[in-house]
């Protein structure tokens, strides 16, 4: 995909295969007309952003491959309508650390880590049409520190958190660090498999008795929770806000597990592979991920470049089997800002 833009013919060649490839099927004839003009428009975007990419990639340093994903007929603001969340300025966050300088204190910083690799990274999952994004970030860390406490690897419930946390918005957003204090508060997660996933058929809606003051203004789900039907079996004994240095995010991450955390997503929506750093990526957060590990990139030229890798929510279909790389070491995209660990305790409940 690199060269000037497509002419229509080449462009909707391509167009047919994602329809192919995605399922992706339109009510009316208008509909997939609306859905053509988007799709022409983004596919011309992502070439851009690769040839913008090349003076980079010729000179040996890691670049992002940017390409068709599932969000190929989204415009940019129905993506961050359907997959994000209110973005949030790092102004307006109180989320000062709290984890206290042992959590920290390793003897050297590896220069590559992966918790998938030492078995506390559960398989990748996907949201969907909600922006629940927040309720997987936290069962996801909940996972790693579950197993990490001596139980083997389980998948919790982020419906629970959708259906039943007032203290955040359902498929309307949230924040990890305050879900974990819903858990703490009611006892504990249920598995996945006695609560599992699903989109309310009539659409996305808070969870009931949500802060109204706290939440956007929409529909109130008339579903009740129904938690007290499943055993709680994760206990959560409290939470950690983790420094916003990312060395001390490295190092917290080697000594504790996968953690919660929260960035600007929005050059997320064409990702393909690679090691992204993005030109323009503000740091008001609008998303909630894993953050499972760091590596390093070494060029031709024997020049290093750090990165951090992410698990994302939207299935293994996008990006590298469902997780991205990020540029590690220059703060990009406010991934420092609301970094966070559940406490959950080593003995079996």
């Amino acid at each position: 995909m690199y060269g000037g833009a497509y002419d229509e013919k080449e462009a909707l060649n391509y167009f047919q295969h994602f329809k192919k490839l995605y399922l992706k099927r339109y009510a009316t004839e208008e509909e997939h007309h609306r859905r053509w003009k988007i799709f022409y428009d983004n596919i011309n975007l992502v070439n851009q952003l690769n040839i913008m990419h090349k003076p980079n990639e010729i000179a040996g340093k890691p670049v992002a491959q940017y390409g068709i994903t599932q969000f190929m007929d989204m415009s940019p603001n129905e993506f961050a309508r359907v997959k994000l969340l209110p973005p949030t300025k790092q102004k307006d966050i109180n989320h000062t650390p709290t984890a206290p300088k042992e959590k920290y204190q390793i003897d050297a910083l590896p220069e590559s880590f992966d918790w998938r690799e030492h078995g506390a990274v559960t398989a990748v999952k996907d949201q969907a049409s909600c922006g629940s994004c927040w309720a997987f970030s936290t069962v996801e860390n909940i996972e790693g520190a579950y197993f990490l406490a001596g139980h083997n690897l389980t998948k919790f419930s982020p419906q629970q958190l959708v259906d039943c946390d007032n203290l955040n918005c359902g498929c309307f957003g949230g924040f990890p660090f305050i879900a974990m204090q819903y858990i703490q508060k009611r006892g504990g997660l249920a598995t996945e498999s006695s609560y599992p996933y699903c989109i309310p058929p009539l659409g996305n809606c808070f969870p009931c008795n949500t802060n109204k003051t706290y939440c956007p203004s929409g529909e109130y789900c008339n579903r009740t929770c129904s938690v007290q039907n499943y055993q709680l079996v994760a206990k959560v004994a409290g939470y950690e806000n983790v420094s916003q240095n990312e060395d001390d995010i490295a190092a917290y991450l080697v000594k504790n597990g996968p953690l919660s955390i929260c960035l600007n997503a929005m050059w997320l929506q064409f990702y393909h592979s690679g090691i992204s750093d993005p030109m323009y990526c503000p740091p008001d957060i609008d998303h909630a991920v894993l953050l499972v590990g760091f590596g390093t990139h070494t060029n031709w030229l024997g020049e290093k470049t750090n990165y951090w890798i992410v698990k994302n929510s939207w299935g293994e279909s996008w990006g590298e089997k469902g997780y991205f790389r990020l540029i590690r070491g220059k703060d990009k995209c406010g991934i420092n800002t609301m970094v966070a660990n559940a406490i959950v305790g080593k003995t079996k409940f």
